[in-house]
C-alpha cells in the first residue's frame, strides 16, 4: 500500500471514525491491476516496519523520512486481513522491504518463463 493513497482519498473513514484512504486505494488499484491485466497470480508486498537490515549496514538509510502515522499503519494491518480474505499472497516481514520482495519475485517469475507485472505508487520504484 503506498501511502499516496492515504493522501489522495485523505477524508474517508469507516463506521469507527478510523481514516481508510489508503487502504481503499490499494484495494482499487489491486482490482484495477486484474481487470486490467487478467493475471496468473498476484501478490501484494509491504513494508511493515521503517527499519530493516539496511539500517545495520547504513545507519543514516531513511533517516530522512517521516515517521508512518498510526492511521496508515492501521490501514497496513487491514490491507494485510483483506489480502488475508481475498487469498492474495502478501508478503511483509520486519526484516526486509517491499522492495526486497518486488525484486526477488521479479527475478523468479523472468526466470521461470512469466512477465512479471509491477503496479506501485511508491515514488522509488518510478
Amino acid at each position: 500500500m503506498s501511502c499516496r493513497n492515504s493522501y489522495t482519498f485523505p477524508n474517508l473513514k469507516n463506521t469507527a471514525g478510523e481514516h481508510t484512504g489508503g487502504l481503499y486505494g490499494a484495494i482499487k488499484t489491486i482490482n484495477k491491476a486484474i481487470r486490467d491485466f487478467n493475471p496468473l497470480q498476484i501478490v501484494v508486498c509491504l513494508d511493515i516496519v521503517r527499519t530493516s537490515f539496511r539500517n545495520d549496514i547504513y545507519p543514516e538509510y531513511k533517516q530522512n523520512r517521516d515517521e508512518r502515522s498510526p492511521e496508515i499503519q492501521k490501514q497496513m494491518e487491514l490491507l494485510q486481513e483483506f489480502c488475508l480474505a481475498a487469498q492474495i499472497p502478501c508478503f511483509d516481514t520486519p526484516e526486509y522491504e517491499a522492495d526486497d520482495f518486488l525484486g526477488t519475485l521479479t527475478l523468479k517469475a523472468v526466470e521461470e518463463g512469466y512477465t512479471p507485472y509491477i503496479v506501485s505508487g511508491d515514488k522509488d520504484l518510478y
